[in-house]
């Protein structure tokens, strides 16, 4: 059984209204499509200078000191500034792979 009106009239006026949702559509569509070419794209975040990485335990003791855009630091990071990361290097240590202990100037 269709759900479609039987008699004409009432189809041509679901033909009109439908006719006339779909130019809604496409005029939404073309809108978005204008507005998506005019917007720059935002810049991607700069990361920050140096992390703090800490431990797994309850204590969450600082583990190691990373630079900003280093690869192998973990998940539980905080970003720090120069000064706590100098702190950082002399109390826990530097990762061995960025060693921002050369970047900072920092001897172990």
């Amino acid at each position: 059984m269709s759900e479609l009106p039987p008699d004409l009239p009432r189809l041509r006026t679901l033909e009109t209204y439908l006719r006339l949702q779909l130019a809604r559509v496409e005029q939404q569509i073309r809108h978005l499509e204008d507005q998506s070419r005019t917007q720059k794209p935002s810049p991607a975040p700069v990361p920050p200078a140096w992390l703090a990485e800490y431990d797994i335990s309850a204590q969450h003791r600082l583990f190691q000191i990373h630079t900003g855009d280093c690869r192998m630091a973990g998940h539980r990071v905080k970003p720090i500034d120069e000064a706590a990361a100098r702190r950082g290097v002399v109390e826990a240590g530097a990762c061995q792979f960025c060693r921002p202990d050369t970047a900072l100037g920092v001897l172990e």
